[in-house]
């Protein structure tokens, strides 16, 4: 029996985790771990974080400037980010409706597959 953990919500847990787990790959292979990321590193790897998403959950390409720049290229990354993100958590939303229906008609199906079978038996019972 599927638990009450809708099957769009692990989806996301595994993708933040790997997400996640990029990201901080990323971020510790050309730097210390003593060191404090920059605005810049840090803007860097959720650009990674948020196309590797994308990616993974094929809904769109996401197609990030190359680093680089004053802090006006970094704010319209950063809204770029959170544009991104906000159309992620859609998907993941309508993706999360998507389980929990196909839940509930695999419920069904399951009442309707027992029905049948007790009909038959009961068939099967009159003819004896």
């Amino acid at each position: 029996m599927i638990d009450k953990l809708s099957i769009g919500a692990a989806v996301l847990l595994l993708l933040m985790a790997g997400a996640y787990a990029t990201a901080q790959q990323d971020g510790q292979q050309g730097e210390q771990q003593d060191e404090e990321p920059t605005l810049e590193q840090r803007v860097t790897a959720l650009e990674r974080a948020v196309t590797s998403l994308d990616t993974r959950l094929a809904a769109r390409t996401t197609g990030f400037p190359p680093a680089g720049g004053g802090n006006d290229s970094l704010a319209q990354r950063v809204t770029d980010l959170e544009r991104s993100i906000a159309m992620l958590r859609t998907d993941l939303q309508r993706a999360d409706r998507t389980a929990a229906n196909a839940l509930r008609a695999a419920s069904d199906a399951q009442r309707a597959a027992a029905l049948a079978e007790r009909l038959a038996r009961d068939a099967a019972t009159r003819l004896r």
